[in-house]
C-alpha cells in the first residue's frame, strides 16, 4: 500500500484493502479468543485454590461466552471460501410421497429459522 503506483488501479487497490481489513478481523477475533481462554484459565486456577460461589457463576457465565465465541470462529473459519461472504438462495420443494408435503416444509422451514435466531448472522 506504500507503493507510489498502488492507487493507480482504485479498484484494486481497494480489494487490496478490504482483503487486509478482513484479515486484520480474523486475527483480531483470534487474538481476544486467545485472551478469554488465558482469563478462563486463570480463574480456574484461583476456583481450584480457594472456591468461592461468585467467582464460579462468574466463570460459568465467561466459559458460555467463550465457547460460543469458539464455535463461531470455528464455523467462519468453514466458510472462508471465494464466495462463502455472499447471502445464499434456498428453496425447499416438497418430495413426491409424502402424506402432508406442504407440513413437511414448514416444519423445515421453521428448523431453518430457529437454527438461525441461534446465530449471528451478518
Amino acid at each position: 500500500m506504500a507503493q507510489p503506483d498502488f492507487w493507480d488501479d482504485a479498484q484494486a487497490a481497494q480489494r487490496l484493502i478490504d482483503e487486509t481489513n478482513e484479515m486484520k478481523k480474523k486475527v483480531d477475533e483470534f487474538q481476544r479468543l486467545v485472551t478469554q481462554v488465558e482469563d478462563l484459565m486463570v480463574a480456574l486456577e484461583l476456583l481450584q485454590e480457594e472456591p468461592d460461589a461468585e467467582m464460579q457463576a462468574e466463570f460459568e457465565t465467561d466459559f458460555a461466552t467463550a465457547q460460543a465465541a469458539l464455535r463461531q470462529y470455528r464455523l467462519n473459519l468453514l466458510l472462508n471460501q471465494k464466495y462463502d461472504h455472499n447471502n445464499a438462495l434456498l428453496e425447499i420443494h416438497p418430495g413426491a410421497g409424502a402424506r402432508n408435503p406442504k407440513i413437511g416444509v414448514t416444519c423445515y422451514y421453521e428448523c431453518i429459522l430457529a437454527g438461525q435466531n441461534n446465530m449471528t448472522l451478518k
